[in-house]
């Protein structure tokens, strides 16, 4: 139920509450327009209380302003906030979410066999953005090896689990940490652990399904990488963020605001 959905903990409508309740806390560190945009979601998506009230053609309208004002938003982080530790963290936190969404993604619809497989490879070509990529680079019918080749591992597409991967490499190789240690931490080892993984990935042996119908491989790749994702969530949180213990000097922290 669209209704449920909205009003559960895990819901579109109280995560935009949780969004618009931090932003009250840090008020003064927002420009106007940032602030702006982030009232304006209320707005996209007030909902009628009953669910008889619901009808398909306004919650669509309703998600469609909703995707504009949040690519404002985004806009606005990407562009205008200072490069600090502030927007390091803020990016990390952007792509474990996508390295996720993703991941949970393909796990759902291509690990096992299934008569709508052509209709699912277009839908996830659809939700990741990468449609016309696939059409401009491959030429060719859909195909779960091209799709799983841009979706998985192309680094150089914004909306593949590879590249979010890379940038969370990235992140963590600047983040604070004590230089005289030898050995890498335990944030950079999950991200360059995954990472190579998927660098080593053999696309065409993935894409088959077995004798049972499934492609196990893939999916124990993206099994690892959610259980990973989550790891270095939790990993970062606690060395960095966690006030019940003394934190890691972070002298390059700038507090960093989207002007």
């Amino acid at each position: 139920d669209i209704l449920d959905l909205s009003h559960s903990s895990n819901g579109l409508q109280a995560t935009l509450q949780s969004l618009q309740d931090v932003a009250r806390m840090v008020r003064d560190r927002l420009s106007t327009d940032t602030w702006r945009v982030i009232r304006s979601l209320a707005d996209d998506v007030a909902l009628p209380v009953h669910s008889s009230q619901l009808h398909l053609n306004e919650v669509l309208a309703s998600l469609n302003y909703m995707v504009i004002t949040l690519a404002s938003f985004g806009g606005l982080a990407s562009e205008s906030m200072t490069r600090g530790q502030v927007w390091r963290f803020m990016d990390m936190g952007r792509r474990l979410e996508r390295a996720v969404n993703v991941s949970s993604l393909l796990r759902s619809t291509f690990t096992k066999s299934s008569k709508e497989e052509p209709l699912l490879l277009e839908a996830m070509l659809e939700i990741c953005d990468s449609f016309m990529t696939y059409r401009r680079r491959y030429l060719a019918s859909l195909q779960i090896a091209p799709v799983l080749d841009l979706l998985l591992v192309d680094e150089s597409n914004p909306r593949s689990l590879a590249f979010q991967l890379v940038a969370l490499n990235d992140h963590v190789d600047n983040l604070p940490r004590d230089t005289a240690a030898p050995h890498r931490t335990q944030e950079q080892r999950i991200t360059l652990g995954n990472l190579s993984m998927l660098r080593l990935i053999d696309i065409d042996a993935i894409s088959k399904l077995d004798v049972n119908g499934r492609r196990e491989v893939l999916e124990n790749t993206l099994r690892r990488v959610d259980e990973d994702m989550a790891s270095l969530s939790d990993t970062i949180s606690r060395h960095y963020l966690s006030h019940a213990q003394p934190s890691r000097q972070l002298a390059s922290f700038r507090s960093g605001s989207t002007a």
